[in-house]
């Protein structure tokens, strides 16, 4: 992952894919993903809970 010099920011690292937050902008400065897009498939996300990431509290 690139960095931002000067900027304060966290890395939040998933099981696919990273983000580097911008903590002064609390938006994404970098993302970065790795998929297989042979293996791609539609899942049923209804129900899923949305919270906040802790880590950016």
């Amino acid at each position: 992952m690139p960095t931002l010099a000067g900027v304060e920011t966290v890395l939040l690292p998933y099981t696919h894919f990273s983000v580097l937050m911008r903590l002064d902008k609390r938006l994404a400065a970098v993302t970065a993903l790795g998929i297989d897009g042979e293996k791609l498939m539609d899942l049923d996300r209804s129900g899923i809970q949305w919270q906040l990431d802790p880590r950016l509290t």
